[in-house]
């Protein structure tokens, strides 16, 4: 028997290529039946279900296992080497949150993970995601409505977490995950100046690390990029705009103009009045 606490249900606003969040509940099981089996499942979605307290069981290739707290697996659905269930003989509820997601290259995602780490991973419980998940809860069964992005964050921070978790290095998939947040969300938010800390709070992960990825990835720093990133922005407005400079500078996050000359000038060679004359 399967008992919901809460749940929720999230749709998901737009049609943007990001993966989805579809679901997010906590459940506890009791007693039998409770057995599902990739081979007997034909949706597409991926599944991520993690054991608050009590125990189950889950099987496949690499063996069969418990499940304890802190414990948890992710697969996609119809992979038909996995198996989990409660077995009859266990007398402690199985209290699991569990969430369900689809959509933008996901079921690759997670294939790749599985590939590289297995399908069990060990997370504890006042890990990031599993608290930002469990915020969630709305003391019922509910709708929600997210943006595509708020819905999408959810699905990466679960896989680095999981990727995190292994004590390996991140899988490169879980790192090109990173910096395409990290660039969404600075495109999202163009007007704000972001710090290295702020950008790797927002992104659940710390900033040393953040700052470890940028270099490896892009071959620059996290403060570099934004403040390229803003000066290749500021271009644009200089040479075919009419705001002030002191507008520029306001609307890309920098409430002082001479900051802004300033790092215009070390970037480019020329102060933004200087630019906007050769044009």
């Amino acid at each position: 028997m399967v008992i919901h606490h809460w749940g929720v249900h999230i749709a998901t606003a737009g049609d943007i290529a990001l993966p989805r969040t579809r679901l997010i509940y906590e459940s506890t099981v009791t007693g039998t039946p409770y057995r599902y089996a990739g081979k007997d499942r034909s949706d597409t979605i991926s599944l991520f279900q993690y054991t608050i307290s009590g125990s189950g069981m889950f099987s496949d290739e690499r063996g069969e296992r418990s499940l304890s707290e802190g414990e948890g697996f992710l697969v996609n659905h119809n992979d038909p080497s996995y198996v989990y269930w409660y077995p009859k003989e266990f007398r402690t509820p199985w209290v699991v949150l569990w969430a369900s997601f689809e959509g933008g290259g996901y079921r690759d995602m997670v294939a790749g993970l599985n590939r590289a780490f297995g399908r069990v991973f060990s997370l504890p419980r006042t890990s990031p995601i599993i608290r930002s998940m469990r915020t969630y809860n709305p003391g019922a069964v509910r709708t929600i409505q997210q943006s595509a992005s708020e819905s999408a964050r959810i699905a990466f921070d679960l896989l680095i977490a999981l990727a995190a978790s292994t004590g390996a290095s991140l899988a490169h998939d879980a790192g090109d995950i990173l910096i395409r947040r990290a660039l969404e969300l600075l495109n999202a938010d163009a007007g704000r100046l972001f710090t290295s800390s702020e950008l790797a709070a927002r992104l659940s992960v710390s900033r040393e690390h953040l700052s470890r990825v940028f270099r490896e990835r892009l071959k620059t720093s996290p403060y570099d990029h934004i403040i390229r990133q803003k000066m290749e922005l500021a271009k644009i407005d200089l040479r075919y705009g009419g705001a002030t400079v002191q507008e520029i500078a306001r609307r890309y996050g920098f409430p002082a103009a001479a900051r802004f000359s300033s790092l215009f000038r070390s970037i480019m060679g020329m102060t933004p009045r200087e630019w906007r004359k050769r044009g």
